[in-house]
């Protein structure tokens, strides 16, 4: 799944956890939250996280102060993962462990490997 596609997805699950928030705010502290997603916002209202069910696992999106995609976490049936992204959402350290092992890869700037192990 592209990045695109998974910001895609957010923005849909984003329209269905402030469903969920504006009708569940209740007086006091919540011992247990249950939802598809949670959206973090700053003061302006702007997306800056969205931690969300896919149709393949749980997925954390990090975004900077400019909506750029800088890191994400996601576990799938096959295995978890672990991207960080430049200022341009440009892939450049990409560390998963699936089910034939760990790969760790480094992205320089042009996109080209520096280095990797995946084999």
């Amino acid at each position: 799944m592209s990045i695109e596609e998974r910001l895609e997805n957010m923005e849909r699950e984003l329209g269905r956890v402030k469903e969920v928030l504006a009708r569940s705010q209740v007086a006091g502290t919540a011992r247990e939250i249950r939802a598809n997603g949670f959206v973090l916002e700053d003061e302006n209202g702007k997306l800056r996280a969205a931690l969300s069910m896919l149709k393949n696992g749980p997925s954390l999106m990090l975004l900077d102060e400019n909506g750029s995609l800088r890191g994400g976490l996601g576990v799938t049936k096959d295995g978890s993962g672990l991207a960080l992204y430049d200022e341009n959402s440009n892939t450049r350290v990409a560390l998963s462990v699936e089910k034939d092992g760990p790969s760790l890869t480094l992205v320089d700037e042009n996109g080209k490997v520096i280095w990797s192990t995946v084999r």
